[in-house]
């Protein structure tokens, strides 16, 4: 039995005022066996149908779904955290999955780490990283924007960041709105990766590489990072290319 990586006190994304939606913990789980309990306050005003159920996102899985039980003026759900995520998100909705309440196309967010604690900025990223697939799943509204935005608050808080591979994230998103203005930034930012040894780095400027079809540099880190992780992020990515390629191939062949 594992216990929780947990701490007592949990906090949400939402707005503190009665009119507004929020979603939080009421009991946390001892262990990853038993269930923790969340409350879900609805809008004032907001219509709830009888079939109501909340969905839940986060970097383990896509969706799950979970009846909401009404109590008094509040709602309540009970599941297994997650043993790995330290962010959810949240939408409530009816059976059929027609949305009902996703705050204001931003969905509820709950934080499963002390915000003040040590590596929070991790548990931002991660949150960062997975509004875009949560966002999907759940039909909330953030935009490519958004998610710059987040980076750039996260970056302002923790500066060093900027100089890890997580800010080629950031990067690659702000190519895609404006590729002629990112790109000198992003292939200077792929050198300053390329000339560190560790796998991320490595890999931070092989995605780069890739994306900006520069073969040569492309290879170049291919090359080392084969070499010194042989089973690494860049190997399985190989692999799974020439893989595919071989597959491709033999399926032209039977076409025949």
């Amino acid at each position: 039995m594992k216990t929780l990586p947990i701490v007592l006190m949990l906090f949400t994304v939402t707005c503190a005022f009665s009119q507004n939606g929020k979603i939080a913990i009421k009991n946390p789980a001892a262990n990853s066996e038993d269930q923790s309990t969340f409350i879900y306050e609805a809008p004032r005003g907001l219509y709830m149908p009888e079939d109501v159920q909340v969905n839940v996102s986060c970097s383990e899985f896509s969706r799950k779904s979970f009846p909401l039980v009404k109590n008094g003026t509040i709602y309540e759900f009970s599941f297994k955290l997650p043993y790995k995520s330290s962010v959810l998100f949240f939408s409530v909705s009816d059976s059929k999955r027609n949305t009902v309440d996703n705050n204001s196309g931003k969905g509820y967010v709950v934080y499963l780490k002390d915000p003040s604690s040590e590596g929070f900025e991790q548990t931002l990223i991660e949150k960062i990283q997975n509004t875009g697939m949560s966002g999907y799943y759940l039909k909330l509204d953030n935009t490519e924007q958004d998610i710059l935005d987040e980076y750039e608050s996260l970056f302002a808080s923790y500066p060093y960041l900027k100089n890890q591979s997580v800010y080629s994230n950031y990067l690659l998103i702000k190519f895609h709105l404006n590729k002629e203005e990112t790109r000198p930034e992003l292939i200077d930012f792929a050198h300053k990766m390329a000339q560190k040894d560790d796998e991320k780095s490595l890999a931070a400027a092989y995605i780069i590489y890739r994306r900006l079809e520069m073969n040569d540099q492309m290879g170049k880190i291919e090359m080392v990072a084969m070499e010194k992780y042989p089973k690494g992020e860049i190997a399985m990515s190989k692999f799974m290319e020439d893989y595919f390629k071989v597959e491709e191939r033999t399926r032209g062949i039977e076409l025949r």
